[in-house]
């Protein structure tokens, strides 16, 4: 039984590096290529991904390459030949970088290592790592780890840079100390947006008629209660006034945002209120909601609204858009501790009895 799980042992190791040896090696046969054409032939035959700058390479041309089960390195030294680049491996990641030239006074080296998070102490792989002034750059790894050796010269400077993150310059000195970086979130926020309740898009480039309405011009023409407050924002948001109502708080008003519906058959009529049919989709957070829940919803609890009113809406909800959509987005709570607000009024009217003092 021992002897059997040697062998399958040797049997994986083998098989292992195989693959690996597989993976390394490549055949290409390319005439009058750019080095930008042999990588897309190395991404698309290998799993190796190539990282470098269009000035880099731009003036690499006229490859002719002929080679059959070779080594990667073969090819990327043939395309190199003759230039001031080098490649550098990390990973499965092959970066390519100038030559540094160094003079005699920096000869001598050191090593920086280090790794990069965020505030979270998420790992963050693929952070590129630049010395300022000069164009030599390195990667993370997939542990968010890096070593790289820097000559010894005064005031040197690294900078990282991440998608979606701040970019940081770290001054680093020959102590032989392990530098722990932190990048810290990137947020922009875009104060012209619309708000389809699918996806958020700058108000510039959607070409649909739309109404976007912020809190605090809800707050500042706010009136009895939501419905009644977009009414006064937006003359296209028409609330039906029912005498036969009157003052009853239960009673749920008749909308119309894109007019009065025509009815198909006489079946229609009496399987729905007349009043239903013409009820915009409401939608709040994502998730479709009736007219009572929008009437009952405290205005100090609302983000945004945006009201579609026309065949943009049927494209993203069908034929529940008919009707117009009015996307509601609701302020989401404060992380923390549990937080209670309170928000009271009190009104006082009282007639102007000043102009009976002039008799």
């Amino acid at each position: 039984m021992k002897f059997l799980v040697l062998l399958l042992f040797v049997s994986t190791l083998q098989l292992s590096a195989g693959v690996y040896s597989q993976e390394a090696r490549v055949s290409l046969h390319l005439e009058n290529a750019s080095f930008e054409e042999v990588v897309k032939v190395l991404e698309r035959t290998t799993d190796y991904t190539f990282l470098f700058r269009d000035n880099q390479v731009a003036g690499i041309r006229n490859l002719n390459l002929a080679y059959t089960d070779v080594d990667i390195k073969v090819v990327l030294d043939a395309c190199l030949k003759g230039t001031r680049l080098t490649y550098r491996l990390v990973d499965n990641t092959i970066v390519i970088q100038h030559v540094v030239v160094a003079s005699v006074d920096t000869l001598s080296k050191f090593t920086v290592k280090g790794i990069v998070k965020d505030k979270k102490g998420e790992l963050l792989p693929g952070v590129t790592i630049r010395v300022k002034g000069t164009t030599l750059g390195f990667v993370t790894n997939v542990k968010g780890e890096f070593d790289i050796d820097l000559p010894k010269r005064d005031n040197l400077m690294l900078i990282f840079s991440f998608v979606g993150y701040k970019r940081q310059e770290v001054p680093v000195k020959n102590d032989n100390k392990s530098l722990a970086i932190v990048l810290e979130e990137d947020l922009q926020t875009v104060d012209e947006v619309v708000v389809t309740g699918i996806f958020n898009k700058p108000k510039e480039s959607f070409t649909g008629a739309v109404t976007a309405v912020s809190k605090e011009e809800i707050k500042a023409k706010y009136s009895r209660n939501l419905l009644q407050t977009l009414s006064n924002i937006d003359p296209s948001f028409r609330i039906i006034q029912n005498n036969d109502a009157g003052s009853d708080p239960n009673h749920l008003p008749e909308i119309q945002l894109r007019g009065a519906s025509t009815l198909s058959s006489v079946e229609d009529l009496q399987n729905a209120n007349r009043a239903t049919l013409n009820y915009p989709l409401f939608i709040m957070d994502g998730f479709e909601v009736d007219l009572e829940r929008v009437m009952d919803l405290n205005e100090n609890e609302v983000e945004n609204i945006t009201i579609l009113k026309d065949a943009s809406a049927t494209s993203l909800y069908g034929s529940r858009g008919a009707n117009g959509v009015v996307v509601i987005t609701t302020t989401r709570p404060a992380a923390g501790k549990l937080r209670i607000s309170y928000n009271g009024q009190i009104k006082i009217e009282s007639p102007d009895l000043s102009s009976y003092n002039l008799t």
